[in-house]
């Protein structure tokens, strides 16, 4: 069932990720997000934190080119209250690694103060079991497009 936008921006959808995409494992999961991501409304993408290097920019500047989408490489941010502040929805997107990936806890976390909803991949989810209640945190699919309009 799809759920309400909440904020709305000049009829575009803000979609927010965090993450240290100076990992190759990180950048990786951040451009299988990318490419399967469905653009049924217009979607302002922003992407925080350090990137690999200036052929992963272009590598991310490759997808502007779809309908519907725009995106912003921002690097690191010191102060990121501002982008979570007009985000509707917060990406944890890490599919692979080691450990709890960290970003989503801080997603799910501010999720309520900064009023977006939060979606994580379900490599996150697993890695959170049993830490979190996760019953009302959505879930992307893990093949297929990705409708962030709708929870699995």
């Amino acid at each position: 069932m799809p759920f309400s936008i909440g904020k709305s921006f000049n009829n575009k959808t803000n979609l927010l990720i965090i993450g240290n995409w100076t990992l190759i494992h990180n950048f990786a999961s951040l451009i299988d997000f990318i490419e399967r991501l469905e653009l049924k409304t217009y979607i302002d993408l922003n992407i925080a934190g350090n990137i690999l290097n200036k052929d992963a920019e272009l590598i991310i500047r490759k997808y502007k080119f779809r309908d519907n989408l725009s995106i912003k490489i921002l690097g690191f941010v010191k102060n990121i209250s501002y982008l979570k502040e007009k985000c509707n929805f917060a990406i944890a997107c890490a599919n692979y690694g080691s450990g709890i990936p960290i970003k989503t806890l801080e997603i799910i976390n501010d999720s309520n103060v900064f009023k977006y909803k939060p979606i994580i991949s379900n490599y996150c989810k697993n890695s959170l079991r049993g830490l979190l209640k996760l019953d009302k945190i959505d879930v992307y699919p893990i093949e297929g497009p990705i409708d962030v309009f709708k929870s699995t």
